[in-house]
Formats: C-alpha cells, sequence, structure tokens
C-alpha cells in the first residue's frame, strides 16, 4: 500500500511538471493523457488495498473481542465448575451420612461401643447447656472400650473386694464341716460390723 502511495505521490508531482512547464509539446498532451490514466489505475488499486486493510482491521478487532469474550467465559465456567464441584462434594458427604443413620439405625445393626460414645459426644455437644470450653478429638472423643479395660480404674476394681468374697457375718457353718479358721474370721468381721 506504501508503494501505491508512493507511486500516485510521483505520478502527480510529474504531471504537476508537466502542466506547469511554459514549453509545451505535443509529447507533453500525450504524457499528460498516460500519466492520467496511470493515475487512475493507481487510484483504483489503491481503493482495493484500502479496503483490504479496512477488512483486515475489523477482523483483528473483532478476533480481539472474540478472544476477550472466550477469556470472559471461560472464567465464568471456571467459576460454574467450582460451585457445582463444591455442590457435589457436600452432595456425596449428605449422601454418605444419610447412609450411616439408615444403617446404624437398623434393628439388627451391630454398634460398637466407641460409635456410641462418638455419638453421645456428638449429640450432648449440640443439646448440652454447658459444652467443654476445650474441643475434643474428632475421631475419638472418649477412651474406648478397650482403653478402659487396660485403665487404672479397671485394674483398682480387680483389688476391690466383691460381695461374694466378704463373709457373711450371719453365716454359721454347717456341723459336717467345722473351719475353726473361718469362724475366727467371722467373728473378727462381726466385730468390725457390729452395729
Amino acid at each position: 500500500m506504501q508503494e501505491v502511495v508512493r507511486d500516485l505521490d510521483a505520478i502527480t508531482k510529474e504531471m504537476i511538471a508537466v502542466a506547469v512547464r511554459t514549453d509545451k509539446t505535443e509529447n507533453d498532451s500525450k504524457m499528460l493523457n498516460t500519466l492520467a490514466r496511470l493515475f487512475a489505475k493507481k487510484e483504483v488499486e489503491f481503493k482495493k488495498l484500502y479496503e483490504q486493510y479496512r477488512h483486515r482491521l475489523r477482523t483483528k478487532i473483532y478476533i480481539t473481542e472474540l478472544e476477550e469474550t472466550l477469556k470472559n467465559r471461560n472464567q465464568h465456567l471456571e467459576v460454574y465448575s467450582n460451585a457445582f464441584q463444591s455442590m457435589y462434594n457436600k452432595l456425596a458427604e449428605l449422601n454418605r451420612r444419610v447412609e450411616t443413620v439408615t444403617e446404624y439405625s437398623k434393628p439388627d445393626a451391630p454398634l460398637a461401643s466407641e460409635d456410641i460414645v462418638k455419638s453421645s459426644y456428638l449429640y450432648s455437644k449440640a443439646h448440652s447447656v454447658a459444652a467443654p470450653e476445650i474441643k475434643a478429638k474428632n475421631y475419638r472423643p472418649y477412651p474406648t472400650t478397650e482403653e478402659l479395660q487396660k485403665c487404672w480404674l479397671k485394674q483398682n476394681t480387680n483389688r476391690i473386694p466383691i460381695k461374694s468374697q466378704i463373709p457373711d457375718p450371719d453365716y454359721i457353718p454347717s456341723k459336717n464341716q467345722p473351719l475353726p479358721e473361718n469362724i475366727e474370721l467371722l467373728e473378727k468381721y462381726r466385730m468390725k460390723f457390729a452395729p
């Protein structure tokens, strides 16, 4: 396009130079006709190139706008995708909870002591007036049955004599089985627990 503009400029200067000349010849009129035809031809070529340039410029602007629109659309789609993923995760969590509740609500469902302790902790946490200030462990807020069996309290319950180990002070041994050491033990307890 710049070449066509340069050609038009050169043709115009030549036409002006020929028209301004004082000593005119017969060739000058032929040259002016040739330059005029050449100028018209270059002008048509310039118009075609100018229309192509305008079309390319419009296309470039249109492509830029399309790219911007696509970028915005992709951002919106990403936000929608994240929202749907979050909703799907929440629905999956709710579905899992419903399955757990349904499973444990069956009358023949076996419940471990750990499950009972967990659900009782969650219930008391949700409905108590004075909940503990320190948050309990999420996975196991209270000791399990196995831990309770190993703990110090369980060991001490083994040391405390049960009722069957304490002799009854009102018990009188039969005549067939005289046990003097048992009688002494009974007397000792009678004195201890006598009113």
